[in-house]
């Protein structure tokens, strides 16, 4: 009797293991420590290098594997990074300049070029607009524009603005404009990418200090914050939003990737070491979007379950009409 029991056991087994929640449901979190006095505050992927870059002040731009695994990419500090991956270039923003690396080179990268910029304040944030190659940056309570041969104008001012720096901005691409962070009211402003037309996007925001956006593939835009993250969508061309989802990160968020197109990454500052502090680059799990993903997990399992006992109820009846003829 057990060993007739084994082959039905061994398949239920196989069955559950096909559909059992598997690695995704376990967040991504990867451990460093910066060296050369780096105080990480900017956070990009390079999807075709397959790692993280890291930036802010220090001696260096780092660049950050799945395993916690540092190296530097630039021998300059920075205070604001993006990848341009459609060009292969580094875009890296530090006070007083900006400057384009040829990512296509083995490094030390080749300089493209170094364009000054007119406020000393280090930038706040750095987006590419990956079909023009054109770079915005955040520089106080300005925005810039900085071509893809790196000619920088800045874009008109507006009271939307205010007067406090503005913080990380994020490239809504297939809408023509630009999501900034404004930390001292809370909000989104919504910037067009060609005339710079502002207005604050209207809907308030917790956290309440937006000190880092990040647009996914979808059109939803994370914005994080203190130790909050919450997950924003708009139906009328953001001029208003509302909040979809939100997450616990562990910790002051810094900075915010999107890797592989809607998988959110959160640069947080983590426990103080012997010589320094470790940081982690952590996924971003929003809540009802996991419990949505574990819905159609428990709902895969019912379906194998059910087919399972269907199939085991066809075995018994195949082996009582065997038996039967036998007889």
């Amino acid at each position: 009797m057990a060993a007739s029991l084994l082959p039905s056991r061994l398949l239920l087994l196989l069955v559950l293991a096909a559909v059992a929640p598997g690695p995704c449901f376990a967040r991504h979190v990867v451990n460093f420590a910066p060296a050369r006095g780096v105080a990480p505050a900017s956070l990009a992927w390079d999807p075709t290098a397959q790692h993280f870059v890291v930036a802010g002040g220090g001696g260096a731009v780092l660049s950050v594997s799945d395993a916690g695994v540092t190296e530097s990419l630039v021998s300059s500090g920075a205070s604001a990074v993006a990848v341009d991956d459609r060009r292969r270039r580094l875009l890296v923003a530090s006070a007083g300049s900006v400057s384009a690396f040829d990512l296509r080179f083995p490094r030390p990268h080749r300089l493209i070029f170094s364009t000054p910029l007119p406020d000393a304040a280090p930038p706040g944030g750095v987006a590419v607009d990956p079909h023009t190659g054109a770079a915005f940056l955040t520089v106080g309570a300005r925005i810039y524009k900085l071509s893809a041969e790196g000619d920088l104008a800045p874009l008109p001012s507006s009271p939307a603005y205010g007067s406090e720096p503005l913080a990380s901005l994020t490239a809504h691409v297939s809408r023509g404009f630009l999501l900034v962070g404004q930390p001292s009211t809370g909000h989104l402003i919504r910037v067009d990418m060609e005339d710079g037309a502002a207005r604050t996007v209207s809907g308030a925001f917790t956290p309440p200090t937006p000190v880092a956006v990040a647009v996914r593939t979808d059109g939803a835009v994370a914005v994080g914050g203190a130790a909050a993250l919450r997950l924003v969508v708009s139906n009328d061309g953001w001029v208003s939003c509302a909040e979809k989802d939100e997450a616990a990160p562990d910790g002051a968020v810094a900075a915010l990737a999107v890797r592989e197109r809607k998988r959110v990454y959160a640069l947080v500052e983590g426990v103080a070491m012997g010589g320094g502090r470790e940081w982690r680059i952590e996924e971003v799990l929003w809540k009802k979007e996991s419990e949505g993903e574990m819905v159609v997990v428990l709902v895969f399992v019912g379906v194998a379950l059910a087919i399972f006992m269907f199939w085991r109820f066809q075995m018994r009846q195949l082996a009582g009409n065997m038996n039967k003829k036998i007889r």
